[in-house]
């Protein structure tokens, strides 16, 4: 669905998150805790939702911030999605779709967290699981040919 908003920053103890905060009209589709993508031009990035509560409006207690229609995402995401930081408080179009199919979203997912340490584990478990797969089909080699070689000696 696409949606405009205006752009904000994130708190500084979240600059490292892997979510946004959405306003709650956006709710009605999206859940927090829901997997999304988020596009803008050309660019996407796939990150967690969150919709904004009364909680995390009264952390923004000193500002004018018009909560139904404001955006937060953190310098990460904004780079990604090719939005400067000359971008915040500025009306911004974007898609946002909740995803369908999880399991190649979540790579995606991993792949662009901002903590490098997440980046890492995935990349590990992804040359992990290539290890592993690369094991099972040697064994099974040997196996196959072994059996062969027992069924045609009988």
């Amino acid at each position: 669905m696409n949606y405009s908003f205006e752009l904000h920053e994130s708190l500084y103890g979240e600059a490292r998150e892997s979510w946004v905060w959405l306003p709650k009209r956006v709710g009605e589709n999206i859940q927090s805790g829901d997997i999304i993508k988020i596009c803008h031009n050309d660019n996407s990035i796939i990150l967690e939702a969150r919709i904004v509560d009364k909680y995390f409006e009264r952390r923004f207690k000193n500002k004018s911030i018009n909560f139904d229609n404001a955006i937060f995402l953190n310098e990460n995401y904004r780079v990604k999605l090719g939005l400067s930081t000359e971008g915040i408080d500025k009306e911004i179009k974007f898609q946002i779709q909740k995803t369908i199919n999880p399991y190649n979203i979540y790579f995606k997912y991993f792949i662009q967290h901002p903590r490098a340490e997440v980046r890492l584990t995935c990349y590990l478990a992804s040359f992990s699981i290539c290890i592993g797969l690369i094991s099972i089909i040697s064994t099974l080699k040997f196996f196959f040919h072994w059996l062969l070689q027992h069924i045609c000696n009988c």
